[in-house]
């Protein structure tokens, strides 16, 4: 399975279920999105993954946002559109 070229936005991609699903998206070739409400873990995690082997030439961007805060969800999509053309692979569920 590959997903060079292609584009995931995986939220809470700092910890836990999301971590992992960045990672695995990462080793096959995707490039990811990291959304998290820390600056600090989102820097850790995009060091980590550009530190990988298996991610070398692959791309991110960062996106510090509480999901969980329908208005700020909706400004963090807003600020970031031109950088958010591609329709993500994977997105888990919003909180209800």
């Amino acid at each position: 399975m590959t997903f060079h070229g292609k584009t995931a936005l995986v939220t809470d991609s700092t910890t836990g279920i999301g971590e992992a699903v960045a990672d695995l998206l990462c080793r096959h070739g995707a490039n990811i999105v990291i959304v998290s409400r820390s600056e600090s873990s989102i820097a850790r995690k995009i060091n980590a993954l550009s530190s990988a082997s298996s991610c070398k030439d692959q791309k991110f961007l960062e996106l510090e946002c509480d999901i969980s805060d329908p208005e700020q969800v909706r400004k963090t999509i807003l600020k970031n559109k031109r950088k958010l053309r591609t329709l993500p692979l994977y997105r888990r569920p919003l909180p209800c």
